[in-house]
């Protein structure tokens, strides 16, 4: 951060501090400061964060290809599709925006805040069609996993539904169509729990 505070702008010295951030795992808030305070010595405290999982999984990957390709994956994602708190949290503040970064960020708790900062500045070559089909594929393995006990005829069926159309997904036959018929499924299923 030291190097970076040499640089004049404010403005490039954000984007660089947001590119430390989330290469060392750091706040993204605490650089920000840094780089506006422009110190020669600068000190980050930073209190230990406990982590549950990768912090680059799959559906952060979503969220950053949502914030800087929306109208290539958008058409593909719901909250159904989030299984982390902070992940769901981040995508419904960019739903809400209308894929608005600086919006969502601005509307976001603090922990959807810190994923919406990393995956604003996050450097990824992904497919958003093949990363949205990968996320519902979990969301729906996900889902089928927790429907064991089901005695309803028409539940039943349903499910064995889903499981030939999430086979269709991942042989990648016809996968447009299946990933529509799940994701009605998964509304659905959320609908039945709400």
């Amino acid at each position: 951060m030291a190097v970076v505070n040499e640089h004049p702008d404010v403005n490039v010295r954000k984007l660089y501090a947001g590119q430390v951030a989330t290469h060392t795992g750091l706040p993204v808030n605490d650089l920000m400061r840094v780089a506006e305070q422009r110190n020669r010595k600068p000190a980050v405290r930073v209190a230990p964060v406990r982590q549950v999982g990768a912090a680059e999984n799959a559906e952060f990957v979503a969220v950053a290809l949502l914030m800087q390709r929306w109208d290539d994956i958008a058409p593909w994602l719901m909250e159904e599709l989030f299984n982390d708190d902070a992940n769901r949290r981040a995508f419904a503040a960019l739903a809400a925006t209308g894929g608005s970064p600086g919006a969502a960020i601005d509307a976001a708790d603090p922990e959807a805040r810190e994923v919406l900062e990393r995956a604003a500045v996050a450097d990824l070559d992904a497919d958003p069609e093949v990363e949205a089909m990968n996320l519902i594929s979990a969301a729906v393995r996900r889902g089928l996993s927790q429907r064991l006990r089901i005695t309803d005829a028409e539940r039943i069926r349903e499910d064995a539904e889903a499981r030939v159309q999430l086979e269709h997904l991942l042989l990648r036959e016809a996968p447009q169509m299946a990933a529509e018929w799940l994701l009605g499924w998964l509304q659905r299923r959320s609908e039945e729990r709400g």
